[in-house]
């Protein structure tokens, strides 16, 4: 498949209270292609919702470029950041604070197609009630506010409003963490069958390894602002390479994966993004860790690893 949308050397850089540099992406390189899922996974404060809200120009980068089409959409502004912002969207973890509690569910969805000029009021007030009764929810929904109905249906109004501008796009970020089990599922085959309908791509970010499991074609590993290994997601979640990803892996119960490498349990916490360790920086949780990879920041490059070859940023693996 060739990538929509591509991502190189990606960087973003905050300023503390006490100005001190914190570095929450550092050299991303990352492709999504159409109609793919890409799950993102990692800890908490690994860089994860910055990259999306990166993609979406929800912020900016300091560095590298986003390209969709070949096209670089980082500098674009006017015109071509409108035409950009349809076809990339987002949803968010809490529905309940990117929806206006002052505006119906109906005008809430609306609200995309009025601002890009698409259709008349009549036709705008036909695709909403479309847009309802396709994310599974009552017609007289539409008349209600957010806080008139659930969690559940308020993601779900959230999933409507994204893709009211039939985006190719969607970054969900941690879209169903905060629903329930049972809500979760419900959710993600909503996403399923709109991708599989509307051929959109989906950037799927989430600290769950059991929800990446379930939606991604391809897995991408976050660690204090980088990529430490991306491969097939039915490859990399059998067999991690990195050991970052095996200690992930290790800590999520999994009986198919019983008997097979594991690492041990991750120990310790993240390093504090705005005084990273040097070389590798997942050195000073590392169980493996050697002399070079205090020094030496490792490459994401194709390495030799079981069952094929796969990127992986790891001094310990030696290069395909």
């Amino acid at each position: 498949m060739s990538a929509l949308l591509s991502i190189a050397g990606l960087g973003k850089t905050y300023r503390d209270r006490h100005g001190q540099a914190v570095h929450a992406l550092r050299d991303v390189d990352l492709e999504l292609a159409r109609g793919e899922t890409l799950g993102i996974v990692g800890e908490s404060g690994c860089g994860k919702s910055t990259l999306g809200r990166c993609v979406v120009r929800l912020i900016e980068a300091n560095a590298g470029e986003i390209r969709l089409d070949g096209q670089d959409v980082t500098k674009l502004d006017g015109p071509g950041l409108l035409a950009y912002r349809r076809a990339v969207q987002i949803v968010f973890q809490d529905p309940s604070a990117a929806l206006n509690p002052r505006h119906t569910i109906g005008e809430i969805i609306g609200e995309p197609l009025a601002i890009h000029g698409i259709g008349d009021r009549a036709s705008r007030k036909a695709e909403v009630a479309r847009l309802i009764e396709r994310v599974g929810l009552a017609p007289e929904v539409a008349t209600r506010y957010p806080h008139e109905v659930s969690g559940g249906q308020r993601q779900r109004i959230s999933i409507a409003r994204a893709i009211a501008l039939k985006p190719r796009i969607v970054v969900a970020d941690e879209a169903v963490s905060a629903l329930d089990v049972s809500i979760q599922a419900q959710i993600l085959t909503l996403l399923t069958e709109l991708q599989r309908e509307e051929g959109i791509a989906f950037l799927f970010i989430s600290h769950d390894i059991g929800v990446i499991r379930h939606v991604s074609d391809r897995v991408a590993v976050m660690y204090l602002g980088r990529i430490v290994e991306t491969g097939s997601a039915a490859e990399l979640l059998a067999n991690p390479a990195h050991p970052y990803t095996k200690a992930l892996l290790a800590a999520v119960p999994d009986p198919a994966r019983r008997g097979k490498e594991s690492g041990p349990p991750l120990k310790g916490d993240l390093p504090d993004p705005a005084n990273p360790p040097p070389g590798c920086v997942f050195q000073t949780r590392c169980p493996v860790v050697e002399d070079r990879c205090r020094v030496d920041i490792p490459a994401l490059v194709t390495r030799r690893t079981a069952p094929s070859p796969r990127l992986v940023a790891c001094h310990l693996i030696a290069e395909a």
